[in-house]
């Protein structure tokens, strides 16, 4: 999950509530020392406050932890700050591994989903399993199904909305009509 856009906490904070969630989807514990980001934004898990993923459990890099902590709250599973900031427009993640292999290599566009961008909504992945070379495209991604993302728990589906069809719009009337009533 990609909170990239967050919604702003006032008028002079505009990124202080970005986040990125790693989850491990394998069935061992994964040891992250060396393990880290290298593009667009910077972290490294070896001096970080997690430095082992169990199975089925999620991880997060908060750009401000104490903006984080205020809007979602306390005990999730934050490894700690990341330098730089997601780009609005999109960019490039890269997460490499202790010999600088890569784990992870894909962008992230804002135009996929716009309520995405600056909306209060994160990106999520579609698929876990889909092959990592795939998540560079739309549709391994989707709009959360939860205003301000589902930082640390799966996030739920998102909202079926049933199509709208407008057919008769009255847009502007010349004539004043008056009622006449008794009282």
């Amino acid at each position: 999950e990609i909170m990239y856009h967050p919604p702003p906490l006032s008028l002079t904070t505009t990124d202080l509530l970005e986040y990125v969630e790693f989850k491990n989807i394998g069935p061992e514990a994964l040891d992250l020392t060396g393990v880290g980001l290298v593009e667009g934004i910077e972290f490294s898990f070896s001096a970080s406050a997690v430095t082992t993923l169990p199975p089925g459990e999620s991880v997060l890099l908060v750009k401000d932890l104490a903006s984080f902590t205020i809007q979602y709250g306390g005990g999730l599973r934050v490894a700690g700050e990341f330098t730089g900031s997601l780009d609005n427009a999109g960019e490039r993640v890269r997460l490499l591994d202790a010999r600088n292999e890569e784990i992870l290599d894909f962008t992230y566009n804002n135009a996929w989903y716009p309520v995405t961008d600056g909306l209060g909504f994160s990106l999520v992945v579609a698929d876990e399993q889909a092959e990592p070379d795939t998540w560079t495209r739309k549709t391994q991604w989707r709009a959360s199904g939860r205003l301000h993302g589902s930082p640390g728990v799966n996030d739920p589906a998102p909202p079926v909305f049933p199509p709208v069809v407008v057919n008769e719009i009255l847009s502007n009337t010349t004539r004043s009509i008056i009622f006449n009533a008794p009282l």
